[in-house]
């Protein structure tokens, strides 16, 4: 992910990483860019969160997603109003 960890990352490919759902939006444009249609995706940690945002979002695009250890349980990160309602949603089929 851009910036996390202060890498050099240039900040003008950057639109919004300060929170979860900036990060995620980043990896859409980066998907985007790439022209992928589906793919699997292994996240870990905070990219973890980003990765079931990021699903969410366009889960047409993700095959399999698969979190290892995920800390989208931490103490820090809530989960977005628009998350909480999908997975709802997903989960009463």
């Amino acid at each position: 992910m851009p910036a996390h960890t202060h890498n050099t990352a240039p900040t003008r490919y950057i639109q919004a990483r300060d929170t979860v759902e900036g990060m995620a939006a980043d990896a859409g444009l980066f998907i985007d860019a790439l022209g992928l249609q589906q793919f699997d995706v292994l996240a870990h940690s905070m990219g973890g969160e980003v990765a079931q945002v990021r699903t969410l979002n366009r889960p047409s695009l993700v095959r399999q997603l698969i979190l290892y250890p995920d800390s989208g349980h931490g103490a820090h990160f809530q989960y977005p109003e628009s998350f909480v309602t999908q997975a709802r949603l997903f989960l009463d089929g």
